[in-house]
């Protein structure tokens, strides 16, 4: 199906991807983040409460521009863009809005006392890196391994 071709050349270049992000930043070899699902519904559609049917996909085709008729193939899609994503905005130290809103979560908000929308947005790139982004990637339970055979 041209779905999973596609889902391939993605996770293709989502592997290119890791490549650059542990040259640059020193890291051992990982192969997957497992966000949580608000995370992900909070970046891909600004709130973690998105039901899943008919409404979901369509919402997804809107915003991706790719449509999709299982909710697992959209989840997988928003998956390896939110990776692509977070990836790219470790490694420049540039952060979107959306992705902002998604990786603040109840604990940091807490912590940081960032109560509203406007104050996550107004912390500067360099401020959202340090107390927030890699907080955060250390919750995604990144899977380190030495080598991908011993996953078998």
């Amino acid at each position: 199906s041209q779905s999973f071709y596609q889902i391939g050349e993605l996770v293709g270049c989502l592997g290119k991807l890791i490549a650059v992000a542990r040259r640059e930043l020193d890291i051992e070899p990982f192969i997957y983040m497992q966000v949580p699902p608000t995370t992900l519904k909070l970046w891909a559609f600004g709130t973690g409460a998105k039901k899943k049917d008919t409404a979901y996909l369509l919402d997804i085709a809107e915003i991706f521009g790719r449509s999709f008729r299982q909710d697992d193939l959209a989840d997988s899609f928003m998956l390896a863009k939110f990776a692509e994503e977070f990836i790219c905005s470790i490694l420049s130290r540039g952060f979107s809005d959306r992705m902002k809103i998604a990786l603040v979560s109840t604990k940091l908000k807490k912590k940081l006392k960032l109560t509203t929308k406007k104050k996550i947005m107004e912390l500067s790139d360099e401020d959202f890196f340090r107390d927030v982004a890699l907080s955060r990637l250390e919750d995604f339970s990144i899977i380190q391994v030495g080598d991908i055979h011993d996953m078998r």
